[in-house]
């Protein structure tokens, strides 16, 4: 009986460490889809902001996109639709700043589509 016992309990050993394996090669195989996945995503982004960039003239030559989005004027997400409002005090002479009421909304594609998608 005490044979017997050390095999079953030699055999729930080994089933234990193959379902080890197994969750380890499930979790492996799920970071390379993450990553996969994740690329996928940087390349949408990325012809997404080319597309915009092609469709307009930017007076600050696109540096919130060549600054890798780290210098970026302020402005906030106004949860309403597609509307991001405007935070930069140096707001005079920026064409893409629309006075509405007590506030200014940003008119710039770029700027929206960051905001919207970046969350920045």
């Amino acid at each position: 009986m005490f044979f017997t016992h050390r095999i079953f309990c030699g055999i729930e050993s080994v089933k234990a460490r193959k379902a080890l394996d197994i969750n380890k090669a499930l979790n492996e195989m799920e970071k390379v889809i993450q990553k996969s996945d994740q690329k996928e995503l940087e390349q949408d982004f990325k012809e997404e902001i080319e597309e915009i960039m092609s469709r307009m003239k930017c007076p600050k030559d696109f540096k919130c996109y060549k600054s890798g989005f780290k210098e970026l004027c302020k402005s906030k997400d106004t949860k309403v639709g597609s509307f991001v409002e405007c935070l930069e005090e140096n707001f005079r002479g920026c064409r893409f700043s629309l006075p509405f009421g007590n506030t200014r909304f940003c008119l710039c594609s770029m700027r929206i589509h960051i905001v919207e998608k970046l969350g920045k």
